[in-house]
């Protein structure tokens, strides 16, 4: 039997997001989502990553805070949350779209996240990187369930 023409596709290593908050909510909380209750997600690959982390507060006004899955991980339950388990590759990448959505808490579905920028940097197994951005200038955007709870993030 001949071998696969086809090569493989190249595994993916890491994925890092850099969040950018805005910083001028009219009442000063921003929400929720700053005390847990409220959550934020990563769609790549066919699957989504949750941002949290056990060493901040997240996404306070003004926070530039970056989660990093897979190599090099930093966020809450690193082995739930990995590119690399299961195995996702840059063919993932190309079959489906790269989004961040806002899940406001349960009991507060009027909370709203003012967001300012999202990048994401994707690290593949041979140390080639993919870029994604949202909001790369202004305006910024506002998700909440008034105002729609997921962006679209555009390859650069």
């Amino acid at each position: 039997m001949p071998a696969d023409p086809t090569p493989a596709a190249e595994p993916i290593v890491s994925i890092a997001v850099r969040v950018l908050t805005a910083g001028d909510d009219p009442d000063g909380t921003l929400g929720n989502v700053h005390r847990g209750q409220g959550h934020v997600h990563l769609g790549i690959a066919g699957r989504e990553f949750a941002l949290e982390r056990t060493d901040i507060t997240g996404f306070q006004q003004h926070a530039d805070d970056t989660y990093v899955f897979g190599e090099g991980s930093n966020v809450h339950r690193p082995d739930w949350n990995d590119p690399r388990h299961p195995p996702r590759d840059v063919d993932d990448l190309r079959r489906h779209p790269v989004y961040l959505r806002f899940t406001p808490p349960a009991d507060c579905l009027d909370d709203d996240w003012h967001l300012e920028r999202v990048d994401v940097t994707v690290t593949k197994a041979g140390g080639g990187t993919l870029s994604y951005v949202a909001l790369p200038g202004d305006p910024s955007l506002w998700l909440g369930y008034e105002s729609g709870l997921t962006v679209y993030l555009d390859r650069r």
